[in-house]
């Protein structure tokens, strides 16, 4: 064995992989062989060792992890934490991060495990959809105040005052809807940048007797979802997620001003939430249908190019 299967076993082993990940990494080396750096690492994603590169003038101590493998040109070199602290990272060109044994199982539910890290801008961006909210309510009153005392009491010298308001108000409201939908974006980016990774990373690491009996289109379909969770959050429909909740505020005020009115859009509500969940049943049942026909189709190509290929080997 070379210094790379050599230390990249070794790593495994610092780790405390359980007997069958180490039997199956033995293995691996025995047939595919570890020649450099790309052979380590497609191994490591091979095991699903979860690991981050980080470079040589970047301090371990602010790592979360259990093992670090040194990549120099001599070759690699694996430490448990307490020693690889401890070890000179000027003559290293890398170092590779283990932070966890593999997992047992896939996580069920990987997309809410990358929301989570997500978790601490909800209420920062509820407080900014709330203020807003707040100073849109306030557009009526001013309306009503400059209808009353502006134009009922014959009081124009309180205009400036209102227009002064008024026009702050707007400024403020404009500035927390740019910040919310800035913010919305970033957050959108960046789940869709891991979300990309994580996807491309399993077609990469699938097997290839699975990868080719799944249809193509599915395959262009899990791509693809990334980008619609990015267009769910960057897109108007993340801010009317955070605007909903506050829907209370506004029927409150409109029964406080007009009394029974308050029934005209709690009526309409109901009536736009029973067409929405028709539609979205509707869609539902074309999408459904939409997938089933391209399995099938993708189905009839293959036996048709097998049906082929026996065809020319017949002849």
């Amino acid at each position: 064995m070379n210094n790379f299967e050599t230390a990249a076993l070794k790593s495994l082993r610092l780790l405390d992989v359980n007997s069958n990940i180490d039997v199956f990494a033995n293995q691996w080396v025995e047939e595919n062989g570890l020649a450099d750096l790309q052979d380590y690492l497609s191994m490591l994603d091979r095991l699903n060792v979860p690991y981050r590169i980080i470079s040589q003038d970047m301090a371990l101590t602010q790592y979360d992890y259990k093992v670090s493998v040194h990549v120099s040109d001599s070759g690699l070199t694996a430490y448990k934490r307490h020693d690889s602290i401890e070890q000179d990272q000027t003559l290293n060109a890398y170092i590779v991060l283990l932070e966890d044994t593999p997992p047992d199982k896939p996580d069920p539910n990987w997309l809410g495990s990358r929301l989570d890290a997500f978790r601490h801008i909800i209420p920062k961006v509820a407080l900014a959809s709330l203020v807003a909210n707040l100073f849109a309510l306030a557009i009526p009153f001013i309306t009503m105040s400059i209808y009353d005392h502006v134009i009922g009491g014959d009081a124009p010298h309180e205009l400036s005052g209102i227009a002064v308001g008024a026009t702050l108000l707007f400024a403020l409201l404009w500035l927390l809807r740019v910040i919310r939908s800035q913010t919305l974006a970033t957050v959108a980016n960046r789940i869709s940048r891991e979300i990309s990774d994580a996807l491309v990373k399993k077609l990469l690491t699938e097997s290839y007797q699975v990868t080719k009996n799944t249809a193509q289109q599915t395959q262009v379909n899990q791509l693809n979802f990334s980008q619609r969770v990015a267009g769910v959050l960057s897109g108007p429909l993340g801010n009317t997620l955070f605007d909903i909740p506050f829907v209370l505020v506004f029927l409150v005020a409109i029964a406080a001003l007009g009394g029974w009115l308050v029934m005209v859009p709690i009526v309409a509500l109901c009536l736009y939430y029973l067409v929405a969940k028709r539609s979205i049943k509707h869609s539902a049942v074309r999408a459904n249908q939409s997938t089933v026909a391209g399995a099938n189709r993708q189905t009839l190509i293959a036996e048709i190019s097998g049906q082929l290929g026996l065809c020319a080997v017949a002849k």
